[in-house]
């Protein structure tokens, strides 16, 4: 129909997801991330869309409620985080911060009020391990047509979260239509990818 498809990238800093150039001309593209490397997304989706008027940047967060709670920077900024704790942060004091920021996170019905925006046909998550609070907020206020979210299941120092996001889905009736498997994860204290399995070949 004439109707633009709201896709949402939730984690959109310093990187930019393939698939959106689709939705140039037929989509209203929405960036969220509280880091400042969402600039750099935006300045790379602006000078590949020809509709560039649909392309929207939100400095900002969610989560399954508005209150201000610790954001952890990395070093390596796709890596911070508000889903790692002090501990977790010492722990691993290579690669984050020594402290931690104070941002405000929004629940998703406080987040489209609050920036004026329409509720997403597409929702991308990529938050470091907030997806499942994302998401449980999302889904209290809208039912998007597809859901492509990262999980995890043995990162190091991000919580498990893919069984508790296939779960969440499944309540909602929502199928899994496909998987990317990637068994292992980086160890920033070796600077090193460790496998976890040795049935499978990264190269």
């Amino acid at each position: 129909n004439k109707k633009k498809i709201n896709v949402y990238d939730i984690g959109a800093g310093n990187r930019i997801l393939n698939e959106l150039i689709n939705f140039d001309g037929i989509g209203n593209v929405y960036l969220i991330d509280p880091n400042k490397n969402l600039q750099y997304s935006y300045n790379k989706l602006y000078s590949i869309f020809q509709d560039k008027e649909s392309i929207f940047k939100i400095s900002s967060a969610l989560s399954n409620k508005t209150e201000k709670i610790n954001y952890y920077e990395a070093h390596v900024s796709t890596s911070s985080s508000f889903a790692i704790d002090q501990k977790k942060a010492i722990k691993f004091s290579s690669q984050y911060k020594k402290k931690p920021l104070k941002l405000r996170v929004y629940s998703f019905s406080d987040f489209i009020k609050k920036y004026k925006t329409p509720k997403p046909d597409i929702l991308k998550i990529d938050a470091e391990g907030f997806e499942y609070k994302i998401l449980k907020s999302t889904l209290k206020t809208c039912k998007p047509l597809l859901v492509q979210v990262e999980t995890n299941v043995n990162n190091p120092f991000l919580n498990q979260t893919f069984f508790e996001v296939y779960e969440l889905m499944k309540r909602n009736n929502y199928k899994m239509y496909t998987i990317l498997p990637y068994y292992g994860y980086y160890d920033y204290n070796s600077n090193k990818f460790i496998n976890t399995t040795n049935d499978v070949n990264y190269k």
